[in-house]
């Protein structure tokens, strides 16, 4: 948030209102503000539940006279220790509260740091500075309660130092065996966070979505489940303090159970928004699945070696579909599938790798041909030969989805999902094509500056060959009208099935994005290449910063499949973005296309 508050004021400094800065900076300052009171919160939460068990332990034993060390194991009797049960379930109570006020805690910051919605910060702050009012509220009390012991406590330790030193010793002994146990838990605890996290999620993430509800009837669903959750625990909660007849471990274990019901509201409905556009898995997850997705691309390569290793013919050759004359799986999009299909659980499970294996499957497909060909020999006769022609088709994100019959609203959940990657993993992404920040900073410091006057010339540029192109295989054009759109051409860039056949002569999208950028007089900053070089000439910008101008990419650079390119141009009536491009099949059209997940930026807005 610091980083972004820095950009947000530096770029606004550069304009003629000052004013827009200072408010960025004050906006952003506040919500720092409140982050910063938000953190403290668990801090407080944690002090006073340690001092409830505390009272809560210590007030079990006064007036005792003799003092066991705890064991859950059955006494001669036949009986269970009833006490060591009880005192068992409180501090697990006084666990769980630590752990979700901690949650709260994360979840608060990440919605405001979230920029996905534009009011998503707001709405956070609003609903967690009412239940963090609720949560400090109960802090105070667990505090009086305390507070209010603390005579207990002082007769408690007269007695305990009138006491015999055999005693005195079974206590040390007593505090050694807790203490072993707390590192226990603590451990316990460090190893099963992540779990934890993910099973939180799971349970508030519902199906939904799946059906194509909207966000409201989504929301109102995983706010049913918690408080489903809620009524459940306070049934086990209630047999609890029925069994409690100490007064004070009655109030002490009350107010642990409303902290536990407080903090379980905050982070569930958070985690149900962020789930939506985040990632729930970590780093060391999304690593399992890129090794995993690089062994299957080394497997194949291995495969298409054994295919050309072939004596039966005279030659042999690998045809590559796609962008890439090569195997080049971006994983993020198979992590994204998989993070829907199995609704934000991840662990990399035997069965997520068979899913994967399953959706690779759907990516390559390799259909071998032969051909006849004749070549002169010494003698100058002419000799015919047979070719083996190994063809690999790969396939883009949107195709798969098709394949596995995903709807709607998992398609769209996916889409959001591999935006939002390059911001939560960015060392991840710079491996797959993503710039560094230092070759961001450059790209915007020596960005050609961008006029309104300027701004509605490329909109008009943009829309003028809007039904007049067609779509062309590595179709390129100088600037203005070209008579030799709609000519019969040989198509001659590698990577399509039209290639080496005649086509009506026209633009690929790089082609044509370039074109318009050229013929409105603004740059050729995007001639020279196609769509790869095009995202290296752009940096990254949000969904919620599009300008008419800005470019929308399919995918990443090193995907698999044909990568696709558009300019942004606005909205629609009902606010859907909408791009022109130069399409497979139609040509220069304009449209809402779906597929379009990574939006970046050429110029600098003036």
């Amino acid at each position: 948030m610091k980083g972004n508050t820095f950009s947000n004021v530096k770029r606004h400094l550069s304009e003629e209102d000052k004013s827009i800065a200072v408010q960025a900076y004050l906006n952003t300052s506040n919500k720092l503000d409140t982050v910063i009171n938000v953190a403290k919160t668990p801090v407080k939460v944690t002090t006073s539940v340690i001092r409830a068990k505390d009272v809560i332990q210590k007030s079990k034993n006064i007036g005792s006279k003799k003092i066991s060390r705890p064991v859950l194991i059955k006494q001669p009797t036949g009986k269970i220790n009833k006490k060591y049960l009880l005192n068992k379930g409180v501090a697990k109570l006084s666990k769980n509260s630590i752990k979700i006020a901690s949650s709260s805690k994360n979840r608060v910051v990440e919605n405001l740091g979230d920029k996905s919605d534009g009011n998503l910060g707001v709405q956070a702050y609003l609903k967690v500075d009412r239940d963090i009012r609720v949560s400090v509220d109960a802090v105070k009390s667990t505090k009086n309660v305390a507070v209010g012991s603390s005579k207990v406590i002082t007769n408690s330790n007269k007695l305990l130092r009138g006491s015999s030193s055999l005693i005195k010793e079974r206590i040390t002994d007593k505090k050694r065996y807790k203490y072993k146990n707390i590192k226990k838990n603590i451990s316990k605890a460090n190893k099963i966070k992540t779990s934890t996290k993910k099973t939180r999620v799971n349970n508030v993430l519902t199906k939904n979505a799946r059906k194509g509800i909207n966000k409201n009837h989504i929301f109102k669903s995983k706010t049913l489940n918690i408080a489903k959750s809620a009524v459940s625990s306070v049934k086990k909660s209630i047999k609890t303090i029925l069994m409690i007849k100490n007064p004070i471990v009655l109030t002490s274990t009350g107010i642990l159970i409303l902290l536990i019901l407080v903090s379980n509201s905050v982070s569930g409905s958070m985690v149900s928004i962020l789930s939506q556009n985040y990632f729930m898995a970590d780093e060391d997850i999304a690593l399992k699945y890129k090794d995993k997705v690089e062994l299957l691309d080394n497997a194949l390569r291995e495969e298409i070696s054994d295919l050309k290793d072939d004596n039966k013919y005279d030659s042999t050759r690998v045809v590559y579909i796609g962008d890439n004359q090569k195997i080049s799986t971006n994983f993020n999009e198979i992590f994204a599938i998989a993070s829907v299909k199995f609704e934000q659980n991840l662990t990399c499970s035997n069965n997520e790798k068979k899913f994967i294996d399953k959706i690779y499957s759907e990516i390559y497909d390799i259909k071998i041909s032969t051909e006849n060909y004749t070549i002169k020999n010494s003698e100058g006769k002419e000799i015919t030969k047979k070719r083996k022609i190994i063809t690999v088709y790969s396939y883009d994100m949107e195709t798969v989805m098709d394949k596995i019959n995903f709807d709607d609203e998992q398609e769209r959940w996916a889409r959001t999902l591999v935006t939002n990657f390059s911001e939560q993993f960015p060392k991840l992404a710079i491996q797959y094509g993503e710039l560094t920040q230092e070759e961001i900073r450059n790209l915007i410091e020596n960005a050609p500056k961008l006029t309104s006057k300027q701004q509605e010339k490329l909109y008009d540029t943009a829309l003028s060959l809007v039904g007049k192109v067609k779509y062309f295989w590595g179709g390129k054009s100088s600037v203005g009208w070209n008579d030799e759109w709609g000519e019969s051409t040989l198509v001659t860039s590698p990577g399509n099935d039209t290639t080496g056949k005649y086509r009506p002569f026209g633009l690929d999208c790089s082609g044509y994005v370039d074109w318009v950028y050229k013929t409105s007089g603004i740059s050729n900053i995007l001639s020279g290449g196609g769509t790869s070089y095009q995202w290296g000439k752009s940096y990254p910008i949000s969904n919620d910063d599009l300008q008419v101008g800005d470019l929308a990419f399919l995918q990443m650079p090193n995907s698999s499949g044909i990568n696709h390119v558009g300019i942004y141009v606005g909205k629609d009536k009902d606010n859907n973005n909408l791009y022109a491009h130069c399409q497979w099949g139609t040509g220069v059209t304009v449209d809402g296309y779906k597929g379009f997940k990574y939006f970046r930026r050429v110029v600098k807005f003036e």
